[in-house]
C-alpha cells in the first residue's frame, strides 16, 4: 500500500504556521464576504455539524437515516482489520443510507494520522475484495462493491470537511476508480451489467461533493484553531477564499480564481511569508502593490493543487464511463 506521509502533529504545526504567517502579513480588505460569517465561530460550526448530506443511493431503496455510525466503523475497522469481507459489508451498508456526512469535520478531522491511514487502507481492502470477487466470476458483486466504495469515499468528503480530510477522500476514491477500470478491462462484462455500471457512474459524477464544502470545513477549522488574537485576520482570509470560490462555482473557475487572488495578494517583502512558502514548497508568486489582505496569498495558495487533483479524479471516473459505451 502506498503510504502518504501526513503525520498528525507536523500537519497541524505547518497549517497553523502558514495561517500565522499569513495573518502577520495581512492588511485590510473592503470586499464583502461571499458567505455570512457569524461573530460566533462555535455557533457556525455547530450549525454546519447539524447539516444533513443527502444523495441518491446507486441501486435499490435507500435506508432511512444517516450513515454516521457506518462511516465511523469503517475507519475503526480499517485501522485494525485486514478483512476485505468485513470492509465490504460495512461499505455497502454505508452506501445504502439516504444521507451521509463526512467524519472529517473541523472538530474531528483527518489530522489524526491513524484516521488518514485507516481510510486509505480501507480503500485498498475494498478494492482488493472487489478484484477477488471479479476473478471468482462474481462480476455483478465486484462492480457493485467497487462503485459503492467510490460512493463512500465521496461521502468522506461530503459536508463541511477539512482540506486534509477532502484530500484523503479524494485519494481513496482515485484508488477505487482505478480498480473499476481494471475489472472492466480484464473481464468479459455482460452488456446489461455494463449498462447498469454506466448508469451508476453517471449518478456518482452527478453527485460529487461540492468544493464549497471544503471551503466551509477548512475555514471552520481555522476559526476553531487560530489563536484568539488572530481570529479577525483569519476571517479576512476566510472571506478571500469564499469570494474566490462561491458555492455555485465549478472546479475550473474555483482554481483560476484562487490562483489569481493568490497572485494579486502576494507580497514578497515579509520574511515570515517567504519562509512559509519555502517550507510548503509553494512556488513563489510575483510581488504586488496591492496592500489589501496581502498575507492571505499564503493560505490561498494551498487550495489550487487540491482543486486540480479533485478535477483529475472526476475526469478519471468520466474516462471509465466513456469506456463502457459501446462503439
Amino acid at each position: 500500500m502506498q503510504r502518504i506521509r501526513w503525520p498528525s502533529r507536523y500537519h497541524r504545526m505547518m497549517r497553523l504556521a502558514l495561517v500565522i504567517a499569513a495573518c502577520a502579513a495581512c492588511g485590510t480588505s473592503s470586499e464583502r464576504p461571499a458567505r455570512s460569517w457569524s461573530d460566533d465561530p462555535a455557533a457556525r460550526v455547530a450549525a454546519d455539524e447539524r447539516r444533513t448530506c443527502p444523495r441518491p443511493v446507486l441501486r435499490g431503496t435507500a435506508t432511512p437515516g444517516a450513515a454516521t455510525v457506518e462511516l465511523a466503523a469503517l475507519l475503526a475497522v480499517g485501522a485494525s482489520s485486514t478483512s476485505g469481507e468485513l470492509i465490504a459489508v460495512i461499505v455497502q451498508r454505508a452506501a445504502a443510507y439516504e444521507t451521509a456526512c463526512t467524519p472529517f469535520g473541523p472538530r474531528t478531522s483527518a489530522d489524526d494520522g491513524g484516521a488518514t491511514l485507516a481510510a486509505l487502507r480501507t480503500a485498498d481492502l475494498a478494492g482488493s475484495r472487489a478484484a477477488v470477487l471479479a476473478d471468482a466470476g462474481r462480476l455483478d458483486d465486484a462492480l457493485a462493491l467497487a462503485l459503492d466504495s467510490v460512493r463512500v469515499f465521496q461521502d468522506l468528503g461530503r459536508g463541511p470537511v477539512t482540506l486534509l480530510g477532502a484530500m484523503v477522500a479524494d485519494a481513496g476514491e482515485k484508488k477505487l476508480i482505478a480498480r473499476i477500470g481494471e475489472i472492466v478491462a480484464s473481464h468479459r462484462v455482460p452488456a446489461d451489467l455494463l449498462a447498469r455500471t454506466a448508469r451508476e457512474i453517471d449518478a456518482l459524477l452527478a453527485t460529487e461533493p461540492p468544493f464549497a464544502d471544503v471551503v466551509a470545513g477548512e475555514l471552520d477549522w481555522l476559526d476553531l484553531n487560530a489563536p484568539a488574537d488572530m481570529l479577525p485576520t483569519s476571517r479576512r482570509i476566510a472571506r478571500e477564499v469564499a469570494a474566490a470560490c462561491p458555492p455555485d462555482a465549478s472546479l475550473a473557475s474555483c482554481h483560476d480564481a484562487l490562483v489569481a487572488r493568490a497572485r494579486e495578494r502576494s507580497r514578497d517583502r515579509d520574511e515570515s511569508w517567504r519562509a512559509a512558502v519555502r517550507e510548503l514548497a509553494v512556488p513563489p508568486l510575483p510581488p504586488s502593490d496591492d496592500a489589501t489582505a496581502a498575507g492571505a496569498a499564503a493560505y490561498l495558495a494551498v487550495f489550487p493543487p487540491y482543486v486540480e487533483r479533485r478535477a483529475r479524479t472526476a475526469e478519471n471516473l468520466a474516462s471509465v464511463r466513456r469506456r463502457l459505451t459501446p462503439p
